[in-house]
C-alpha cells in the first residue's frame, strides 16, 4: 500500500505521482470531493472511496476486494476441441482424482450449434469487484494478498451456505460445489499446486494451460476488459492454424 498526500494546488505534483495514482488499485481518500476534484483534472480512473477515522473498520474489506487480481486466464472457444484435457487435470492436480465434477473450469458443448458458436471455455474471472468475496460473511472467499490478490477459498473456513455460488453473476457459475469435501471451490490459478516439479501460481504454470493440446487457454497478467466476454474470449490461433486450413480472425 502507498501513501500519497494531496497538494494544495492542483499543478504542484510531480508526473511519478500521477502515474502513481493511475497504476493503483484503488484511492482511499478522506476527502474525497478534493481528491475527485484532482483526479478529473489529470483524467485519472481508478476507483475513487472515502476512508477515514470513523469508517476505517468498515472500509477495511471494501478495499481489499478492490485489490486487482495480477493474473487470469483467457480462452478461445474457436480453438477449443471440446476434448476435456483441461477439466480431467485439473481435478486431478487439485483433488488427486479424475472426477470431471471436481474440475475448476467448465467447457461448455452445444450438441445442436455449430463452429464458431458451439463450445464455451468458462473460466474464473478473477473480477475486480468479485460479488463472491463480498458475500462470503467468514472470509474463506478472499483476495490473497500473498498470491497476487487471486480469488481462492479456504476450505477451513467455508462453512457450506453456498452464497458465493448463487451471487456469481455469470452462467454457468464460476464457483462450483465439492460434495466430497462439502464446500466452495474455485479456480485459484494453480495458486498452491505444483505442476510436477515446478511451481503454480503467477512465477509458475497452469496444469490445463500446460496440457491443452489445441492451446486454447491462456495465462495473462493483463487486466482483461470487464464487460462482457470479449476480454476472456480472445483469439489464441496463430498462423499454424492458417496452414491447417482454419482462419485465424
Amino acid at each position: 500500500m502507498s501513501w500519497f498526500k494531496e497538494p494544495k494546488d492542483l499543478k504542484d505534483i510531480t508526473l511519478r505521482a500521477i502515474e502513481m495514482l493511475q497504476n493503483v488499485d484503488l484511492i482511499a481518500a478522506e476527502d474525497t470531493r478534493h481528491t475527485g476534484l484532482l483526479l478529473k483534472h489529470y483524467d485519472i480512473k481508478t476507483p475513487l472511496t472515502s476512508y477515514f477515522e470513523h469508517n476505517k473498520m468498515r472500509k477495511a474489506d471494501y478495499t481489499r476486494v478492490h485489490f486487482r487480481s495480477r493474473k487470469t486466464l483467457v480462452g478461445e472457444g474457436k480453438a477449443c476441441s471440446g476434448c476435456q484435457t483441461c477439466l480431467v487435470i485439473c481435478s486431478l492436480v487439485h483433488e488427486g482424482k479424475e472426477n470431471l465434477s471436481l474440475s475448476r473450469i467448465q467447457i461448455l458443448s452445444d450438441s445442436f450449434g455449430g463452429f464458431p458458436t458451439d463450445i464455451t471455455i468458462a473460466q474464473c474471472r478473477q473480477c475486480e469487484d468479485p460479488a463472491c468475496v463480498k458475500a462470503c460473511d467468514t472470509g474463506a472467499l478472499h483476495a490473497a494478498g500473498a498470491n497476487g490478490n487471486i480469488r481462492i477459498v479456504d476450505e477451513k473456513k467455508c462453512i457450506g451456505c453456498m452464497r458465493c455460488i448463487h451471487v456469481c453473476p455469470f452462467m454457468p457459475g464460476r464457483i462450483q460445489w465439492n460434495s466430497e469435501k462439502e464446500c466452495a471451490q474455485k479456480c485459484d490459478l494453480c495458486a498452491d499446486t505444483p505442476f510436477w516439479e515446478q511451481r503454480g501460481g503467477l512465477g509458475g504454470k497452469q496444469a490445463c494451460v500446460e496440457l491443452c493440446p489445441m492451446r486454447a487457454i491462456k495465462f495473462t497478467d493483463q487486466v482483461p476488459v470487464q464487460k462482457g466476454d470479449s476480454g476472456y474470449n480472445v483469439n489464441l490461433r496463430n498462423e499454424n492454424w492458417k496452414k491447417l486450413g482454419f482462419p485465424i480472425t
